[in-house]
């Protein structure tokens, strides 16, 4: 069956003939031109067959066919008239910048629709694949699906708006994924099936409405298969343990990266039109109005980036979006201050911003508890993982501390006691964020072996727990790390338990260490008093045995010292005859005298 359009390969007429390209027609449509593409196709195969327990494939063929027969007498871009020669017409970007028609775009889109509904049809039809020849007319109609789709992506980048582009360049990748699939080049369709769900989750994400919101994630979900077998194929994963694709391929995929320009280029201007739309915001129990532009502005991208944080799935991501919140919110922030300097002397003006001041100021440090809360999250469950008390205790025990400045900040805030339930709420938090620190405080001690101190910590975890949760179950912010009495309570006493246990049996271990050690030093006093000669009787406060030869007393005895005092030695002194030692002495020899001088004086 010969195609109508071929894009891959645009001819011109040859001959002169009457050519609708060449006509400027008022068609009330104007550039850039809006499409759903998933709304229009979707819609249109539940209609025709495909909604079936058995799809009917042909059924839709049909129907497409004849959708191009009425769109091209419509839109006046038939290739030949009757009684006359045919003529192959190019549909181009200046046939639609000539002729602004929505129609062109759909034209084309059931090309590829037919072509691929073919193709399906074909192979649905040779269920026992025996015969090659369907398998390869089945697979040329596919190759001729991709090039209308790749035709009709080309032409929505110059003559459609954003998401339209996005929409026709997320169908021609998931068509090219298929036939990659189909030729079992499993790396080049994983890349195909990741951009395409990259796109439709995040026109989910922006979507106006809940219908188109879940037709996305609808379509997203049929093209998580084909990612899961790509990757089994490829690398012999395990099918049911994948990653997010638009995060994991990134890296090796560089069209995700030009891909995700474009994405944030579409939130960008949704969230613009979001913010034309939000006048006021309310908080503590006021609304106050917003009349800068870019002050609401940063207020609609930071909420949709809080959106974008719980979409991800890397903590890594979590943490590099809240960044861009912080700063979002900082910069409003900034903005405020320099609103409050213009108008001095307009109290109500001024007090207007000063609560518009503490509202972003509460919601930035919303944000960086909510940050923090998110890396202890991630530490606890690395802990959990590993099944034993680990050295991140500490880096735990930091997290909740700023967790509780930023709390605390918060509770000074002016205006927030006019909200009666969000001060309660607020001190919930501060005694359960204090008893999961005591907690995490005791493991600390449990790891230095300070059973006592950490035995003590429990019990006060106990008691700041009881008080956070007198009205029931309380989740931390945002729903990351579960509170529940159930887990702290469960907690608590486990560890107290394993505290009083540890006491208990070191103090056994001390008592039997301190037994030993004194019999040991009964043992050697006996072995050094034996070995030093001293007979039983020398001995007879020492426990032991004396052997085979007992050793009753040492003979003859040995000398003992005694006191003496001085007065004996001088009585006893005249009876004393001492003996003569004069023969020892040197016999005296006679001096002989010194001659003298002069006048005997010298």
């Amino acid at each position: 069956m010969t195609e109508s359009i071929n894009p891959a390969t645009p001819t011109t007429p040859t001959t002169p003939v009457e050519n609708p390209t060449n006509l400027k027609v008022e068609t009330g449509q104007t550039l850039p031109l809006s499409l759903d593409v998933l709304i229009k196709t979707k819609e249109k195969q539940f209609q025709n067959g495909l909604r079936l327990q058995i799809p009917a494939y042909n059924r839709y063929r049909t129907y497409c066919a004849g959708r191009l027969r009425r769109l091209r007498k419509k839109v006046d871009f038939r290739h030949s008239k009757r009684n006359t020669k045919f003529q192959k017409l190019t549909l181009d970007a200046e046939v639609i910048k000539n002729r602004p028609d929505v129609r062109f775009l759909i034209l084309v889109l059931f090309q590829a629709e037919r072509a691929w509904a073919d193709a399906m049809h074909l192979k649905q039809s040779n269920t026992d694949k025996q015969d090659p020849r369907v398998k390869i007319h089945s697979l040329k109609r596919l190759v001729k699906a991709v090039q209308h789709a790749q035709h009709l992506e080309r032409l929505c980048k110059e003559v459609a708006d954003d998401t339209t582009q996005l929409e026709s360049q997320a169908y021609s990748s998931q068509l090219q994924g298929n036939l990659l699939l189909e030729k079992e080049q499993y790396a080049d369709a994983l890349k195909q099936f990741s951009s395409a769900k990259t796109i439709y989750s995040s026109l989910g994400d922006i979507a106006s409405t809940n219908a188109r919101k879940e037709l996305y994630a609808q379509r997203a979900n049929e093209i998580e298969p084909n990612i899961r077998f790509c990757k089994h194929s490829t690398r012999g994963d395990d099918v049911d343990s994948y990653a997010d694709a638009d995060e994991n391929t990134e890296a090796t995929n560089p069209a995700l990266v030009l891909l995700r320009g474009k994405l944030d280029a579409v939130r960008e201007n949704a969230r613009a039109r979001q913010a034309l739309t939000m006048q006021s915001v309310e908080w503590a129990g006021r609304t106050v109005p917003v009349e800068n532009d870019k002050i609401r502005i940063m207020i609609v991208n930071a909420r949709g980036m809080r959106k974008d944080a719980d979409a991800s799935r890397t903590l890594e991501s979590k943490l590099r979006t809240f960044d861009k919140i912080l700063i979002a919110y900082n910069d409003a922030i900034k903005l405020v201050k320099d609103e409050i300097r213009k108008v001095q002397g307009n109290d109500k003006a001024v007090a207007n911003l000063r609560y518009l001041h503490a509202y972003l100021t509460f919601s930035m440090l919303n944000g960086t508890a909510e940050r923090n809360v998110r890396m202890i999250g991630n530490l606890i469950s690395k802990q959990d993982a590993r099944k034993k008390k680990t050295n991140q205790s500490a880096e735990i025990v930091r997290l909740y501390e700023s967790v509780l400045l930023n709390i605390e900040d918060m509770q000074q805030l002016p205006g927030i006691d006019d909200d009666e339930s969000l001060c309660q709420l607020l001190e919930k938090y501060v005694f359960a964020f204090k008893s999961q620190k005591c907690i995490y405080l005791a493991q600390g001690y449990e790891q230095a072996e300070k059973w006592r101190e950490a035995y003590a910590l429990y019990e006060r975890a106990g008691t700041l727990s009881q008080k956070s949760t007198d009205q029931g179950d309380l989740i931390a912010l945002h729903d990351q790390v579960a509170l529940s009495r159930a887990s702290t309570v469960q907690a608590i006493a486990r560890g107290k338990l394993s505290c009083h246990a540890q006491q208990v049996l070191s103090e056994q271990s001390k008592q039997q260490q301190d037994g030993h050690d004194s019999k040991q030093q009964q043992q050697q006093q006996h072995k050094e008093e034996t070995s030093a000669g001293r007979g039983l009787l020398d001995r007879l406060g020492v426990y032991g045995t004396t052997g085979s030869k007992p050793h009753l007393i040492s003979f003859p005895p040995e000398f003992e010292i005694i006191p003496a005092k001085p007065v004996f030695f001088d009585i006893a002194s005249n009876e004393i005859s001492y003996p003569d030692v004069s023969s020892r002495l040197e016999e005296s020899k006679p001096q002989e005298e010194k001659k003298k001088g002069w006048f005997g004086l010298w």
